[in-house]
């Protein structure tokens, strides 16, 4: 793997950590209604509108966490 490499995989996975923080941000401040696509999708979150938010807002809260840990791994 050559430094061209390297920077490229770099950049893809900035980017992707970059995505994932982006998809997380409408789930922590609970703007995305239930649905069949997009949010935590369990058998909990279902059974009322305060559960979904609640789930998705704490399952979007880890994504930017972990989406953060992979930014900082593709610049270091």
């Amino acid at each position: 793997m050559d430094a061209h490499d390297q920077v490229t995989a770099a950049a893809v996975i900035l980017g992707a950590g970059l995505l994932i923080f982006s998809v997380s941000l409408p789930l922590i401040y609970c703007k995305v209604p239930r649905n069949i696509f997009y949010g935590v999708r369990i058998a909990k979150a279902f059974k009322s509108e305060r559960r979904w938010y609640d789930i998705s807002a704490h399952g979007g809260r880890l994504l930017a966490r972990w989406s953060w840990l992979m930014t900082v791994a593709a610049v270091h």
